[in-house]
């Protein structure tokens, strides 16, 4: 995998966590959602000054953003443990029903 690819995993995975859409990162980066969508495909390299946007988008210093991207690209275990936890995004009422049949 390229460090390209990483570093699109760890931003896919970084928005997720803060339940941001695309569309939201592309706007706060004044960049376009599918600019975003290819940065997190790993089609495209971003520019140091993406980075930087980015990072802020997701409530991250450039630094710990990069250091995510280190961790991954070197298979980091404590990255790959962070990875699986659960995504913590808006419940649609389907959830909801299931949560309660149980």
């Amino acid at each position: 995998m390229r460090a390209q690819q990483h570093f699109g995993h760890v931003l896919r995975h970084e928005r997720d966590k803060l339940a941001r859409t695309q569309r939201v990162i592309a706007d706060m980066c004044e960049l376009d959602r599918s600019y975003i969508a290819d940065l997190e495909r790993g089609v495209v390299n971003p520019s140091l000054v993406t980075i930087l946007s980015v990072a802020k988008a997701l409530e991250l210093t450039p630094g710990q953003l990069m250091d995510k991207v280190d961790a991954a690209i070197r298979g980091d275990r404590e990255y790959q443990r962070e990875q699986k936890r659960p995504r913590r995004g808006p419940k649609n009422q389907d959830d909801d029903a299931q949560e309660s049949e149980l």
